[in-house]
């Protein structure tokens, strides 16, 4: 589907400095909103889906905020991260993580608060503990990997020996 583009976004596109995804969430911000998201999704050197996520994720914030683009980039905590003398990757993750944990707080910190119960678990590293993806449901999945019966049953005595922090992470949910 086509979307009308303010022609400073349309040149953008045209000239491969901003992906189309990027373009069309950004089309409903203001001209020097539009410009500073511009200049850092091109300092960052972002590819074309993590153009798109950033400028969702900041249109999201600005609306649900009622802040602007550039004060959202240029809040001590996105540019203490902007500054960063680190990799492209490391950088573009650190933002990454930070926008996303603005745009949805209560999904971070419960995430958050389950990293934390799955660490206090201490599952040894035969053993790994998944919950549901995005908490869509209750059932976790739990896996272990042996390579002998006996090694199984040390597993699941270990287990037995967790069932009440179990039963703590198992509540979160």
């Amino acid at each position: 589907m086509q979307v009308n583009l303010p022609l400073d976004l349309e040149d953008k596109m045209k000239t491969g400095t901003i992906s189309y995804g990027a373009a069309a969430a950004l089309r409903f911000l203001g001209e020097k909103d539009r410009a500073a998201v511009c200049e850092f999704l091109v300092k960052l050197r972002a590819s074309s889906s993590l153009m798109k996520e950033f400028s969702e994720h900041i249109l999201d914030i600005s609306k649900r905020d009622g802040i602007s683009a550039f004060e959202i980039l240029n809040a001590e905590n996105v540019k203490k991260i902007t500054d960063m003398e680190c990799s492209r990757k490391i950088k573009t993750e650190k933002l990454r993580q930070l926008l996303r944990a603005i745009r949805y707080p209560a999904l971070t910190a419960k995430e958050n608060e389950m990293e934390n119960a799955l660490k206090k678990l201490a599952l040894p590293q035969n053993m790994s503990l998944r919950r549901p993806e995005n908490f869509e449901g209750k059932k976790v999945s739990l896996t272990i990997r042996f390579e002998n019966t006996a090694q199984l049953k040390k597993a699941i005595a270990e287990i037995d020996t967790k069932t009440a922090l179990l039963d703590k992470f198992l509540e979160l949910l």
